[in-house]
């Protein structure tokens, strides 16, 4: 008996110490994880118009009065391809010349319309993917001008298509980055939600893994998250968040733990970004935040459009 149970502690001796790598291997992501990003809670930064300095407002001036002859010149064309390439130049200078306007933006929207609508399919796949990856590293590099409160909305969609044409090209990588990266810059990323959601679904979960580990290229606002050992879940909350934060669920859970931890002040910030996320998900954190407070918020849902009545 003794030297059985002796060779059966041994074998669960074995066992144990195999064990041990992996659940060693499995501790180690989770400390990496939590000691890169689980107590930063990334939010949106609020861009600002240009300054009013006169300077500015003169360049302001000058690059609008150039836009509005540009499009007037294109409309006295009736439509015509030469037309349609002199507005494409056109664009291109005001865009080049007065990088640090609003109308330089606006200029380099029209471009990006203009050349989708002219090609009709018949230009290559290159210049498609030049003209939008163009665009894209141009609103990364000024965020304060391509996501200001006037432009943000059609810069937004312009990322949208950025992010479709590349999952459909089969850089779904290279999509979910650019994803990442205007997050937290976009005052209107329900615009970019749906296109970005797609991505996400159709990466492989290793793929998933190693994107979580990216930090956005685009600098966004952190804001430190008080968590101690009692209320360590919230920043296993927060880690489902930035793994993919198109998610109004993994927003709206988090929100609702920074309210139990007494963190009001993130809080009110990330419910405003939810708002603008996913309105849905924002009802129901309303709904969740008036029951624990004692109150009636029924909040609402959106119709399943795809279901029949009864």
């Amino acid at each position: 008996m003794t030297g059985n149970s002796g060779y059966k502690l041994s074998r669960w001796m074995r066992v144990g110490s195999f064990l041990l790598i992996p659940v060693a291997a499995v501790g180690i992501v989770l400390a990496v994880l939590i000691w890169r990003f689980g107590i930063l809670v990334p939010t949106q930064i609020q861009t600002d118009l240009l300054s009013t300095l006169t300077q500015r407002e003169a360049l302001e001036e000058i690059a609008g009065q150039r836009l509005q002859m540009a499009l007037e010149a294109f409309r006295g064309s009736n439509d015509s391809d030469a037309g349609r390439y002199a507005l494409e130049t056109n664009l291109s200078e005001i865009r080049d010349s007065w990088p640090e306007t609003l109308s330089a933006v606006r200029a380099s929207q029209m471009r990006v319309a203009a050349f989708l609508q002219a090609s009709g399919g018949k230009r290559s796949s290159a210049s498609v993917d030049e003209i939008l990856d163009e665009f894209a590293q141009r609103a990364l590099a000024r965020p304060n001008l391509y996501f200001a409160d006037p432009v943000s909305y059609t810069s937004s969609y312009v990322i949208s298509t950025a992010v479709s044409h590349l999952k459909d090209s089969n850089r779904k990588s290279r999509a979910w980055r650019l994803c990442r990266d205007v997050r937290w810059l976009s005052r209107n990323p329900s615009l970019i939600k749906e296109a970005c959601d797609e991505v996400w679904g159709a990466l492989s979960f290793p793929a998933k893994f190693w994107h979580s580990m990216d930090r956005p290229l685009a600098v966004y606002k952190p804001y430190a998250l008080n968590a101690s050992l009692d209320s360590f879940a919230v920043v296993f909350r927060n880690l489902e968040y930035r793994f993919n934060p198109y998610s109004g669920k993994h927003l709206r859970q988090l929100a609702v733990d920074l309210y139990k931890e007494g963190e009001y002040d993130l809080l009110g910030v990330l419910k405003g970004e939810l708002l603008a996320l996913d309105i849905s998900n924002a009802a129901q954190l309303e709904s969740v935040l008036a029951q624990r407070r004692g109150k009636r918020f029924s909040g609402f849902h959106f119709p399943d459009w795809s279901v029949r009545a009864k």
